[in-house]
């Protein structure tokens, strides 16, 4: 296989236990990774190009050596790629003035008018995470991510910003019923937090942008201590009304939703690698109702907290 081309298969090829990995574990693994193993980490989550919403069309592991040129033209995908190691120069093929370094730490992206080519300019190998994405919702989110068609920028909290695309990732390899809503709740997430950690220039920070940025890392920080959505606007001075508005112009979810959400996700989590109960999870993620903590799990993951244990575990 040519090292400068990109393929998703229908499942991973390399002989390696996932899931016996964490995010952390992901990102050593892709720091040492030669061509050949990375190229077989490319796994395809879903099919298709106009289906409402957002949706994961895949997701791998490149590690591209010196010199490769990786030539994006007449794609029909939004692309994501968070840079490990390595360096390299991204151009917009329609007007090479249109040119942005590219180095670890950073968030790269492209959508589906803009023809680019990046090539990798360091000694070592450009390592990074991509991530493929389509649907009807897609502009629409990112548009509210990121501030051009294509650019590479760094981000605030690269740590933050790299666990999650890990975390996608190993969801991507798990081949079961809940793998493809999994990965879309995910990539949301990832969307949202790129939003905020992208380190943008002034001509983009406008008020609400500000205001929803000071607003997440609120709920990114304290989810678990949050007792309504007028915690989160009495934190950023607001009223909660107008907290919603700047929700709505920034994300396709309330608030509510996105606290939510974010609740569930570190219940999973939890629900994964401790044996803690059910009810003690729920309120270490903020639930002081035991009820309305499965409530909101089911709605969010479709199955109850405790049949998602088991389903994560294999004795499903």
């Amino acid at each position: 296989m040519p090292p400068n081309s990109t393929t998703f298969s229908s499942t991973a090829k390399l002989d390696r236990s996932w899931d016996s990995m964490g995010p952390g574990d992901v990102s050593q693994w892709a720091r040492n990774a030669t061509h050949e193993e990375a190229e077989q980490t490319h796994t395809v989550v879903s099919y298709g190009y106009d289906l409402e919403g957002v949706h994961t069309r895949g997701i791998g592991i490149d590690c591209k050596p010196s010199g490769t040129e990786l030539v994006n033209k007449n794609f029909k995908l939004w692309l994501m790629r968070y840079i490990i190691d390595g360096r390299a120069e991204l151009v917009a093929n329609h007007n090479p003035s249109i040119a942005y370094d590219v180095e670890p730490g950073m968030v790269v992206w492209s959508s589906p008018e803009v023809d680019t080519t990046e090539t990798v300019v360091s000694k070592e190998p450009l390592r990074a995470f991509t991530l493929l994405l389509f649907g009807q919702d897609a502009p629409d989110r990112f548009s509210q991510a990121f501030s051009s068609s294509i650019g590479a920028r760094a981000v605030n909290q690269p740590k933050a910003v790299e666990s999650l695309f890990a975390e996608l990732f190993l969801e991507s390899q798990f081949h079961n019923i809940h793998r493809t809503a999994n990965c879309e709740q995910l990539t949301g997430i990832l969307l949202n937090r790129i939003a905020t950690h992208l380190q943008l220039s002034s001509s983009f920070a406008g008020e609400g942008r500000l205001t929803f940025q000071q607003a997440q890392q609120y709920i990114d920080h304290h989810f678990a201590d949050i007792s309504s959505v007028l915690d989160i606007a009495g934190h950023c001075g607001i009223t909660q009304q107008y907290l919603g508005r700047v929700f709505k112009e920034f994300t396709d979810v309330s608030p509510y939703q996105y606290l939510t959400n974010l609740r569930i996700y570190h219940a999973r989590e939890m629900l994964f690698a401790t044996d803690d109960s059910i009810q003690a999870i729920g309120r270490a993620v903020g639930y002081q109702d035991a009820g309305l903590f499965s409530k909101n799990f089911i709605k969010v993951v479709g199955e109850s907290p405790r049949a998602h244990r088991n389903q994560l575990r294999g004795k499903g």
